[in-house]
């Protein structure tokens, strides 16, 4: 009896005594854990673009082409921004007010290039793709950087080039001879089609080889390539202040016929030490479906009467899918920084150094760090190299503590 009741008493007091430990532990943490309470992000490298957004005026050397005689339809043979010869047959005109006829003509000899196109050369070695299948990888993936990028109109260039490309493979492939049927329909039909338009009141011809355009602005006039380099800033000033000169109702396009064309940037004077003649620069053309294009700064031009400043830069790239309208906003990108992301929230100045403070398992550690820019949201930290300084320096990926109460060196997180 008196042996069980002692069993029994040691029992409870070891029940006690495990109670109480579970109970204070549980007050511990419901006081203090508060203060482990830490948020971290993840050290990732980024890449942070220095750039300058302006307005900018394209100028170009253009012929306009009259039509010799109002109250007229053109059928047009070439897209805008096709590269023509000279003496090329660049519409016909027609006495009635057609609206279809020029691009149904175009339509239908875009259809029969890109079968021409599509057929391979009797020489080809039909028994390899491979180097098919490459091509078709890399426009793959051009394609999707373009639509990533918002270059909406660069992938749907690329993509007529897939195409062709998949109608090759058909012929390599033994899955279709050729395209001579398909092309010979569409031919037939172009022709029906020429017919039915009736007899053309005359023929416009090209007089010099450039780039087609079927619109006129009114500034072909104002803004020339031969002006840029000889103008100052009150003269550009004034040309962008003067009215479109009237398009005529003679008119029916232009031709870029000098290669060359210029970009004129309208910046501050703080702006010009930024930027030196002779260097090539990315511009990025953020109306123009954010097409990028490298130029080369040629010019650079001050008012003496106040803070405006011109870039002139030069180019002799006609991209088919690019937009020569007259004024654009651009980005001129000066450098770039490459480092570790830091959230501004996460830097701290410890006994005169500068850093952050990490989480690596469960301990805390400071790192120091070396700033290269910054913005709103977060600086950008140089990537040491570890061999001179593998410990006490951020790195790339390391856990960057963001938030968090009583942080010091050497601080367990539980």
């Amino acid at each position: 009896m008196e042996k069980n009741l002692k069993n029994r008493i040691f029992k409870y007091l070891i029940t006690s005594v495990i109670l109480l430990a579970l109970s204070a532990y549980l007050i511990y943490h419901m006081l203090f854990s508060s203060s482990d309470q830490i948020v971290t992000e993840i050290a990732y490298p980024v890449t942070e673009e220095i750039s300058l957004s302006c307005d900018a005026y394209i100028m170009k050397n253009e012929y306009v082409i009259n039509a010799g005689s109002a109250g007229v339809s053109a059928a047009y043979y070439f897209d805008d921004g096709t590269k023509i010869p000279k003496n090329a047959l660049i519409a016909s005109l027609y006495a009635d007010e057609s609206e279809t006829r020029g691009s149904t003509l175009i339509d239908i000899d875009k259809k029969i290039d890109f079968l021409e196109k599509s057929n391979i050369d009797k020489t080809y070695l039909t028994s390899d793709t491979s180097t098919v299948d490459s091509r078709l990888t890399d426009i793959y993936y051009t394609i999707r950087q373009g639509l990533e990028g918002t270059n909406i109109t660069g992938a749907i260039s690329s993509s007529d080039d897939l195409l062709t490309l998949l109608n090759r493979r058909m012929v390599i492939t033994g899955e279709i001879n050729n395209f001579d049927t398909q092309i010979e329909l569409l031919e037939n039909e172009r022709r029906k089609y020429a017919n039915s338009l009736g007899n053309a009141t005359s023929n416009i011809y090209s007089d010099r080889s450039g780039y087609f355009y079927s619109e006129c602005d009114g500034y072909e006039n104002i803004f020339t390539a031969d002006k840029a380099l000889q103008m100052s800033y009150d003269d550009f000033i004034g040309y962008t202040k003067k009215s479109p000169e009237i398009t005529s109702e003679h008119t029916i396009g232009k031709i870029a016929y000098d290669y060359r064309w210029y970009l004129a940037c309208d910046v501050s004077k703080s702006d010009l030490k930024n930027y030196s003649a002779g260097t090539n620069y990315d511009i990025i053309f953020e109306s123009n479906s954010n097409k990028q294009l490298t130029l080369k700064l040629v010019k650079t031009i001050a008012d003496t009467n106040s803070d405006g400043a011109l870039l002139i830069f030069e180019s002799f790239d006609s991209p088919r899918d690019f937009s020569f309208s007259r004024v654009q906003t651009v980005r001129i990108i000066k450098s770039s920084v490459s480092g570790i992301k830091v959230p501004v929230a996460a830097l701290r100045v410890i006994d005169g150094q500068t850093g952050v403070y990490i989480l690596y398992g469960s301990k805390v550690y400071f790192c120091t760090l070396d700033i290269l820019a910054q913005n709103e949201n977060y600086y950008i930290a140089a990537v040491p190299d570890l061999t001179k300084t593998p410990y006490g320096v951020l790195y790339i990926y390391d856990n960057i503590i963001v938030s968090g109460k009583d942080l010091y060196e050497g601080k367990v997180i539980n």
